[in-house]
């Protein structure tokens, strides 16, 4: 973080530390247009944000796998059951 080449009014750390909630579009569109600034005016953050997303894709891919259908539908049950209680 020290090679930072940003001219924006984020320090890496700002920025990093708001990386997941950026790529989660959880900021406010202030905080977000702050940190995109920074992404794209500094290239260690660049890499950082682009390794995240990379990771990211790489998981949405390899966590595919669905619940059994047993499993679904002793939850349905359960969520039924707490709900008439709930009601009740």
């Amino acid at each position: 973080m020290g090679d930072c080449t940003s001219q924006s009014d984020l320090t890496c750390e700002q920025a990093l530390e708001s990386l997941h909630e950026f790529l989660d579009d959880s900021l406010t569109e202030e905080m977000s247009q702050r940190v995109e600034r920074h992404i794209a005016s500094c290239d260690y953050c660049s890499t950082s944000a682009d390794v995240e997303r990379h990771f990211r894709v790489l998981l949405r891919k390899k966590c595919v796998q669905k619940a059994p259908a047993s499993l679904r539908q002793r939850i349905l049950v359960q969520m039924t059951s707490l709900r008439i209680e709930y009601q009740g």
